[in-house]
């Protein structure tokens, strides 16, 4: 499975959906592996958006920031 994982993440342009993203640490090995993947992150926490915000002010065009539930 880590495998398949791997080869569909460093698909040229990828969207990813994390939800529950939180501060965001899961980006830092998503732009490691693939720096043309696209995500949009959903958090109920507007506060841990923001800290991802900062954290990944370079990503910003790769990114979607979405506050509410995934439900």
């Amino acid at each position: 499975m880590e495998r398949l994982v791997l080869v569909v993440l460093v698909t040229a342009g990828i969207r990813i959906l994390d939800l529950g993203c939180g501060m965001g640490l899961e980006l830092d090995e998503i732009f490691r592996l693939n720096t043309t993947a696209r995500v949009a992150c959903v958090d109920l926490s507007q506060k841990m958006l923001e800290i991802l915000r900062i954290k990944h002010e370079d990503r910003l065009d790769n990114l979607n920031l979405i506050t509410g539930s995934y439900f």
